[in-house]
């Protein structure tokens, strides 16, 4: 090898090879020996995250997908996988949820107008601990205007009522799930609408004391 950059692209170019024959350990030194002669390769970082966060090592991972993201801010392949490494660390990682919002927000923002992308963004919310419901609820309304399917869409109006519950907004939730008549929701629409009602019977009891 004739120069640091080179010897640092054949070490990952061996190292995919090795993953790709199912040497995830040879392939992980492999990667680390590139990045030790040239940390700017922003597919060595990739490769590093992937292996850690395949073997529970959330915190390396974690900062190697972030150095991945920092040397190529619009790949579509690291923020999305990044997106869905966050939802899995953050029961093991504190205050990750800004982050993994984000990065499913931008890979959505970046994904074709019925992607599944624009999906799993919309869902996420459901599981931080403090959600921006009024994004939650653009991010639905989204999916229904470019929904494809009537199923997808009945679907995502049952999601756009959930948020709207959430939201305190029950009367227009109610009108949303009306719209809703795919037999395969009926169950979740029953249970939205025993919410809408035990929302109802909490506020006349509150009411009348």
């Amino acid at each position: 090898f004739t120069g640091e950059k080179r010897d640092a692209e054949s070490f990952a170019i061996y190292g995919k090879y090795l993953r790709e024959t199912s040497n995830s350990t040879a392939a992980y030194k492999a990667f680390l020996a590139a990045d030790a002669l040239d940390p700017t390769l922003a597919s060595v970082k990739h490769q590093l995250a992937v292996y850690e966060s395949e073997n529970g090592q959330f915190p390396e991972a974690y900062a190697h997908f972030l150095d991945a993201l920092k040397l190529e801010p619009e790949n579509n392949v690291y923020i999305s996988q990044t997106a869905k490494f966050l939802m899995v660390a953050r029961t093991e990682l504190a205050n990750l949820d800004k982050k993994m919002l984000e990065c499913y927000g931008k890979w959505a923002d970046s994904s074709a107008p019925n992607s599944q992308a624009k999906w799993e963004c919309a869902k996420a919310f459901y599981s931080v601990s403090n959600p921006d419901w009024d994004e939650a609820l653009s991010r639905w309304e989204d999916i229904i205007k470019n929904s494809a399917l009537e199923l997808e869409r009945q679907t995502a109006l049952a999601n756009k009522a959930r948020v709207l519950i959430e939201l305190r907004r029950d009367d227009q939730a109610r009108e949303i799930l009306a719209k809703v008549v795919n037999e395969h929701l009926a169950e979740d629409k029953a249970k939205l609408l025993g919410v809408i009602e035990s929302d109802a019977k909490n506020k006349t009891q509150s009411e009348s004391k």
